[in-house]
């Protein structure tokens, strides 16, 4: 049967709960974090208010994705190229500082500027080395090479 205006219903007032229950908070934490690693960290970063539960949600969080054009179009836009690097950079420090340091990465992704003489991202990988990385998905613009450290390949 196809969908047709006439026979897709739309919830009223009077299907939901009237208690306004958080049912994305019953959920198990694993289930949870599967949930939030579709989304850039910053959004997750920025959800962590709708929840009292999820105030310290990353702290566990076993997947973490940056993506500075998302930073840029969310909180940026204000701010020089300059700038908005250094406060992306800045929030993934935050982030990873954040974070139980005995859980494992799942999965690392990230987007991101080089610039010149940044050595940023090999701290990066090194805490990814460190937290037991399982994928990592890089996307470095620079406009020099780059070598992975040989810790990361090692895993």
């Amino acid at each position: 049967m196809a969908i047709t205006p006439r026979n897709c219903k739309i919830p009223t007032t009077s299907n939901v709960d009237e208690d306004n229950s958080d049912r994305l908070s019953s959920f198990p934490e694993h289930i949870i974090h599967h949930i939030f690693s579709f989304l850039d960290t910053v959004h997750v970063v920025r959800s962590s208010s709708v929840s009292r539960k999820w105030r310290y949600f990353l702290v566990s969080m076993p997947h973490l994705n940056f993506n500075i054009n998302t930073f840029w179009s969310l909180l940026g836009e204000q701010w020089s190229i300059e700038t908005t690097i250094k406060k992306f950079k800045d929030f993934v420090d935050g982030v990873l500082l954040s974070q139980n340091c005995s859980v494992d990465i799942q999965n690392f992704g990230l987007y991101y500027l080089k610039v010149r003489d940044d050595n940023t991202i090999y701290r990066w990988m090194n805490v990814m080395a460190r937290r037991n990385v399982q994928q990592l998905d890089l996307s470095l613009l620079s406009h020099t090479p780059m070598e992975l450290p040989l810790r990361l390949l090692a895993l």
